[in-house]
């Protein structure tokens, strides 16, 4: 499937479970090991790197877009469970920025205003900080 963008009710179930194991399941894992109980003896971080399609709707981008925000959702619950061992996410995306994956999917250069790749401040969600 890789990112070729189709419509979200043209696209196999299959293939969208595809994008949910590899950014929800596959991110969850590690998360699971890096917070297992016997190493929460300090307090702990979790920084992910997400994307500006996790918070922006597009055409033919919804397995996509939809799993890497799940995730994101996941992991705003992850600080509650967890309070009293001081573990804290901080969620970020590098800011909207223009790649061949919104190319295929019929973004241009003027389809946003795009963020320069230098500039320093992207959208920052933090849970349990």
């Amino acid at each position: 499937m890789g990112n070729k963008p189709s419509p979200t009710l043209d696209i196999p179930v299959d293939e969208f479970w595809k994008k949910i194991e590899i950014n929800v399941k596959a991110n969850m894992s590690f998360v699971g090991e890096f917070l297992k109980p016997d190493t929460l003896t300090q307090p702990k971080t979790i920084l992910n790197v997400s994307t500006t399609i996790a918070h922006i709707r597009l055409p033919g981008l919804a397995p996509y877009g939809a799993s890497k925000e799940a995730f994101v959702a996941l992991l705003d619950h992850v600080p509650a469970e967890y309070k009293d061992k001081g573990v804290k996410i901080v969620s970020f995306h590098p800011g909207a920025v223009y790649t061949s994956m919104g190319e295929s999917a019929g973004v241009d250069e003027k389809t946003f205003d795009y963020d320069q790749r230098s500039d320093p401040w992207p959208l920052i969600r933090s849970s349990g900080c």
